[in-house]
């Protein structure tokens, strides 16, 4: 765990149970104020060490509750994060209720959403 003025940064990594070499490792990242702001899934590789697997962007709104979260998967052919991200937008009524959660696509290469039909 690293503590910083930015907050916390957590990470856990599960094991084999024969051999105990590492699989894989979460890697979680905190605001000061306790909520997740990134989660990270890394896999082991004996010739490579720790490699990515997939990350969530979580963005909050000005009443401190989530309005997207962005998921992420690595490319292992471009050695890069993929081009398209799957996102989940939460959508408050006046009151701040939740009322619905809707999917879309962002291409990555310009910052463009791609509609779910």
């Amino acid at each position: 765990m690293v503590n910083s003025e930015l907050g916390v940064k957590k990470e856990y990594v599960t094991v084999d149970d024969e051999t105990l070499e590492p699989v894989t490792k979460k890697n979680y990242v905190y605001a000061s104020d306790g909520r997740i702001l990134e989660r990270s899934v890394d896999e082991w590789s004996k010739t490579g060490g720790w490699r990515n697997v997939n990350k969530h962007v979580y963005v909050y709104g000005d009443t401190d509750k989530v309005t997207h979260i962005t998921y992420t998967k690595w490319n292992k052919r471009a050695n890069a994060w993929a081009d398209k991200s799957g996102c989940l937008i939460y959508i408050y009524d006046k009151d701040d209720e939740l009322l619905a959660i809707e999917r879309v696509e962002i291409d990555n290469k310009n910052n463009n959403f791609i509609t779910q039909r």
